[in-house]
Formats: C-alpha cells, structure tokens, sequence
C-alpha cells in the first residue's frame, strides 16, 4: 500500500509572516475588506466576514454567479494581484521550524510521498521552497 503525507505550508512546516506579526494580519483582513469594495463587490455580502481568506472567497462567490464570466476573470486577477503582495512580504518573513528538514528528509528515506497544500500563491509558495532550500525534497514541484 502507498502512502502519501498532505502537509499544509504555513503552520505546518514554516511559521508564516503572518503567525510572527499578527499586525501584518490584522492589516491583510482590514485591507482586503477595503479593496474588494472598492473594486465592486457589495459591502453586504462581506459584513460579517473578517478574515480574508474568506472575503476573497465570498467576493469570488458572488462575482461568479453575478458577473458576466469575463468580469468575474478581472476580479479574481484583481483580487490574486492584491493578495500576493501580502503573501509576499509574509513570505519573505517566514521562518522554518527546527523539525521540518529532518522529519522530510526521513519521510523521503522511507519513499513515503509527500504533497504540499495551501491557500497561499504559488508564487509565494515558492519563495518559501526556495528560500529555505525544500525543492531537493519534493519529486514534483
């Protein structure tokens, strides 16, 4: 039988930007609510939600069933472009825990396979493999 281990990224192999400066949080959550206001979704639909992962889910939500197909394109670029400056920044803050090189390196030596999962970009996803040098870890990156 194979097996094969999920890992989330942040919080789970690195501590993120954003588990080290809860302000730079906070600001995400508040700035976001701002921006897709701005860029037109309606501020009902977003009331009750803090979290910006979830506004950006609820905008694309909507803009999918209210949008013409196209539209709703534009705002979700809008919305990836916005949000990966601040997956950026929470990149390059992040720092490795003590465990995880060793506990993947042991994991690969057993040819358990491995896969990261995440909501954040690609591109920050990325700088965090290479930053911290986990791409000779990976098969398929």
């Amino acid at each position: 039988m194979k097996k094969i281990i999920l890992f989330d990224l942040e919080g789970t192999l690195v501590k993120s930007g954003y588990q080290i400066d809860p302000f730079l949080l906070k600001m995400l959550h508040k700035d976001t609510k701002k921006f897709l206001i701005k860029i037109g979704i309606p501020e009902s639909i977003l009331k009750k939600i803090n979290k910006s992962v979830y506004l950006r889910n609820k905008a694309l939500e909507w803009s999918e069933k209210n949008l013409p197909f196209k539209d709703y394109l534009k705002i979700r670029d809008k919305i990836e472009k916005f949000m990966l400056k601040y997956d950026i920044v929470a990149a390059k803050a992040s720092v490795i825990y003590p465990e995880t090189v060793i506990t993947l390196n042991k994991l690969k030596k057993d040819n358990i396979k491995m896969c990261i999962i995440t909501n954040t970009s690609k591109k920050a996803t990325y700088h965090i493999i290479n930053k911290f040098k986990l791409k000779r870890i990976w098969i398929n990156l």
